[in-house]
């Protein structure tokens, strides 16, 4: 408890770096499992810091989380919008399509994620068949 008032300390004194907030929600978020404390962190670097593109890949993690599935969707974008060309948003956007059960959607985002990075083969390839198979069985 001590360090996250230290870390929100910090915050205060150095408001535009980004890795002070980061740290702050990775410590409310996974070890205190504190959503709503980790969302109102990111929510305030959005604010501080809103061209630093990670903090809505969290944040939307974080909204999905609460099942605020349009402030997911919106963080999402923004995501994308600010990292067109990485892998990582798409993939994300493709667990908020996977979750909100937008099967074609995510198969086609966990695509777009390997066509930009085939280092996520792994992962997204793993995902987007799932999301193929979720597809065909509720096409069935």
């Amino acid at each position: 408890e001590k360090v996250v008032e230290h870390l929100k300390d910090l915050i205060d004194m150095y408001p535009s770096d980004p890795h002070i907030h980061k740290i702050l929600y990775l410590i409310q978020f996974h070890y205190f499992k504190d959503i709503e404390a980790a969302l109102v962190t990111m929510e305030r670097t959005v604010k501080e810091c809103p061209d630093y593109p990670h903090v809505y890949n969290l944040l939307g993690y974080a909204y999905m989380d609460l099942e605020r599935w349009d402030e997911a969707e919106k963080t999402f974008d923004r995501y994308i919008q600010l990292s067109p060309n990485t892998a990582n948003p798409y993939d994300s956007k493709g667990d908020y399509f996977m979750e909100t059960k937008q099967y074609e959607k995510a198969y086609e985002s966990y695509k777009k994620a390997v066509e930009i990075d085939p280092s996520f083969s792994e992962i997204s390839k793993k995902k987007a068949r799932k999301a193929r198979m979720m597809l065909d069985k509720s096409n069935a």
